[in-house]
C-alpha cells in the first residue's frame, strides 16, 4: 500500500510540474508575433508574401493567424517543453487537422517548424520535406 501511495504522489509532482512548465512557456508565447520569414518545402517566400502575416497566441494557447488583420485560421496549442526541441501540437478549428512541431522562443524571437505529416526533428524546411518553417518577431505595444 505504501508502494502505491509512493508512486501515486510521484506522478501527482511529475503531473504538477509539467503543467507549471506550460504555464511557463504559454507566457513567453502569449502576444502578438510579425512573421520574418517563411521557407515552405526548401523554398523561402518573398518579403512581399510574408507582409502583413502575424500569428498572435493568447495565455491559455489559443491562437489565430492573421493577413493584414484578418483572421485566416484559428485553433488551439498543445505544448510539451520538456522535449528537446520543445514540441507544440497546433489544431486548427472547425477541422481534425493537426500541425505537429517544434517551437523555440529566444527572447523576442519565436522559432516554428511543423507538419501536417510528421513531426520535424530540427528547424528548417527542405525541399520534399512537407515541413514549413516560420521565423517570428514580437511585436513591442
Amino acid at each position: 500500500m505504501k508502494t502505491l501511495l509512493s508512486l501515486a504522489l510521484v506522478f501527482v509532482a511529475t503531473a504538477t510540474v509539467a503543467a507549471d512548465d506550460t504555464q511557463k512557456e504559454l507566457k513567453k508565447l502569449a502576444g502578438t508575433w510579425q512573421t520574418v520569414s517563411h521557407t515552405e518545402q526548401g523554398v523561402a517566400k518573398t518579403a512581399d508574401e510574408i507582409k502583413g502575416h502575424t500569428l498572435v497566441i493568447d495565455a491559455d494557447g489559443k491562437w489565430k493567424a492573421l493577413k493584414d488583420s484578418e483572421v485566416g485560421i484559428k485553433g488551439g496549442s498543445k505544448l510539451d517543453p520538456s522535449k528537446s526541441p520543445k514540441e507544440a501540437d497546433w489544431t486548427i478549428a472547425g477541422s481534425d487537422v493537426v500541425a505537429l512541431g517544434i517551437y523555440e522562443v529566444d527572447g523576442d524571437t519565436l522559432k516554428h517548424c511543423f507538419s501536417l505529416i510528421k513531426r520535424p526533428t530540427e528547424f528548417g524546411s527542405k525541399e520534399g520535406s512537407n515541413v514549413i518553417y516560420i521565423v517570428l518577431k514580437r511585436v513591442k505595444k
